[in-house]
């Protein structure tokens, strides 16, 4: 029993600790993608609203649109 409950406590510490040092990093690059998640948004309903001015449907422009975004994030 006593080795069970060492067990647990040392992996809850040691996540702990691996969280810990993680979490700086993440809080940068969770900013850097709200940023680019702004910019792209713009752009995505800059090529939506031109492909509706050109003719398409909603869902033409929607996934072209779409296309616009993910080419912006880099996916």
């Amino acid at each position: 029993m006593k080795r069970i409950v060492f067990t647990v406590f040392t992996v809850l510490v040691f996540n702990g600790v691996a969280l810990a040092v993680n979490l700086p990093e993440n809080k940068i690059n969770k900013k850097i993608f709200i940023d680019k998640d702004k910019e792209c948004a713009a752009e995505q309903e800059a090529a939506r609203r031109e492909c509706l001015a050109n003719g398409c449907s909603e869902w033409e422009a929607f996934y072209f649109g779409a296309a616009a975004w993910g080419n912006c994030m880099g996916i």
